[in-house]
């Protein structure tokens, strides 16, 4: 992947833009996917397609802005979602793990209501200006400020703090004994869609196995601002801290931020 992102932001830096036009750009990864099966250190398989920097690894590329482009990159039953910055920033906007798409034994169906569910969150994102699947475009450019959170004694999940950009806000979080209970489709996705996650039976088998459930967040302010869910990324092993992002940016006349997830709510005062 990031040999891929380093190719794409040289050529952005010479332009002083990322290519939009579709024929310049598959051109142009045209030409690095050709530069990396000349590489003796990189494996290829004869059944690849563009921009495979090895077997059973895929990188795409799309949703072209001035000063961004969507990289994504799948490996096995692996994904990861990000933005490449003409700043040079990757912006992981999502990751995903335990389906792979091309391994037709991990192939589910997803049932009417869950169908329904994308679909709501596709209409959604598209009247707001979405890329990728299910994310709003979040750059993160100008950073504003950042303001503590008082602690929650007790809570399954501790909101650290609440960062504030000129395009969205980062709620730095993190929990204990993380459990991996995932739902077919991304919690951010029932969100977005404005209909209620399975998030019950999901607490009761990460409770079985002694451990929390990743958070599911949803903001709003005094002023009705809709908050779209942008990605998030976390790292840890017994205790997890993590950034989940929301557009757009909060504005200047809201006075009362409120954070909710499964633990519950936490008032944020501007």
């Amino acid at each position: 992947m990031h040999l891929v992102a380093t190719r794409l932001l040289a050529e952005a830096r010479l332009r002083g833009a990322f290519l939009l036009e579709e024929d310049r750009l598959s051109a142009f990864l045209g030409a690095i996917d050709a530069e990396l099966r000349g590489d003796e250190h990189i494996v290829l398989s004869a059944a690849d397609t563009i921009e495979l920097p090895r077997l059973d690894y895929k990188v795409v590329v799309g949703d072209p802005e001035p000063n961004a482009v969507g990289v994504s990159c799948y490996y096995g039953s692996h994904s990861l979602f990000a933005r490449l910055r003409l700043d040079g920033v990757l912006d992981e906007q999502g990751y995903g793990m335990g389906l792979s798409l091309d391994d037709p034994e991990q192939q589910v169906e997803l049932s009417p209501a869950e169908q329904e569910v994308v679909r709501l969150a596709s209409e959604r994102m598209q009247g707001e200006g979405g890329h990728g699947y299910g994310h709003a475009t979040f750059l993160g450019s100008e950073f504003h400020r950042a303001l503590a959170v008082q602690p929650q004694p007790g809570a399954a999940i501790q909101i650290l703090a609440v960062e504030f950009y000129d395009d969205g806000i980062i709620v730095q979080h993190s929990y204990d004994d993380p459990i991996e209970v995932e739902p077919r489709l991304p919690l951010h996705l029932y969100e977005l869609a404005g209909v209620e996650p399975p998030i019950e039976e999901m607490l009761a088998e990460a409770r079985a196995e002694g451990g929390n459930l990743a958070p599911n967040f949803s903001v709003s302010d005094d002023v009705g601002t809709a908050y779209v869910h942008s990605g998030s990324s976390e790292g840890g092993v017994q205790v997890i801290h993590g950034g989940a992002r929301f557009t757009p940016g909060a504005p200047a006349d809201a006075k009362r931020l409120e954070i909710s997830t499964y633990a519950g709510a936490v008032g944020v005062v501007l």
